[in-house]
């Protein structure tokens, strides 16, 4: 598909492609890890190369990040970044929001800011 739009099953580059309708929601559900990003990465990848300008990480379903899974969401972003795009996580909970938190990493990948004491330098 032309890096103009996204090449996602059943929606038109225009429709996926429009912060309008919140762009591409990819869930994330149980666990990422050194042992799942692979597949993670791959479909993050193909949309990135389908030319997607926003991708939503739904992580309402997650349950555990690691720091292979963490660093996967972050580079990520940086390649959404170099191609004039972004990425952002929602609603995060539980263990992976403290992991954000506690890294300083939740700011940058869910576009809000960070409580005082939790994660950078405050």
């Amino acid at each position: 598909m032309a890096a103009d739009g996204c090449a996602v099953p059943g929606m038109s580059s225009a429709e996926a492609d429009n912060p309008a309708n919140g762009g591409v929601v990819v869930p994330l559900v149980g666990e990422l890890t050194f042992e799942t990003v692979d597949a993670l990465q791959e479909q993050l990848w193909e949309l990135m190369d389908g030319g997607c300008r926003l991708l939503i990480l739904d992580a309402a379903r997650l349950e555990f990040i690691d720091s292979g899974g963490l660093g996967l969401l972050l580079r990520a972003r940086l390649r959404m970044h170099a191609r004039d795009g972004q990425l952002v996580v929602r609603s995060l909970g539980g263990q992976p929001a403290r992991v954000l938190a506690t890294t300083g990493s939740a700011s940058l990948l869910t576009g809000a800011e960070e409580p005082a004491g939790h994660g950078g330098t405050n």
